[in-house]
């Protein structure tokens, strides 16, 4: 039990973790490029909306990455190993 304990953190810290984290960073990088786009064209309502669009994605995304530890955790739980976080 204490080599698959040493594997699914290794699993862990070196692929899901910096995964997580990349695109956790890309779901900001989103959101902030919706405001830009939403504050860039405040005179153009189509423009305005596709930012918003983005916004809500980029939000959207944020949530499923904050989900996707979540979801590890509880797995890990689940079969009674250590959270690799």
């Amino acid at each position: 039990m204490a080599a698959i304990n040493t594997f699914i953190n290794k699993i862990g810290e070196n692929i899901l973790n910096p995964l997580i984290y990349l695109m956790f960073g890309v779901a900001s990088l989103t959101f902030a490029w919706g405001v830009y786009m939403f504050l860039a064209h405040l005179d153009s309502e189509e423009e305005r909306k596709k930012g918003g669009w983005v916004m809500l994605w980029g939000v959207l995304g944020m949530a499923v990455m904050l989900g996707a530890k979540g979801i590890v955790r509880v797995i890990c739980g689940t079969i009674g190993v250590a959270c690799p976080f």
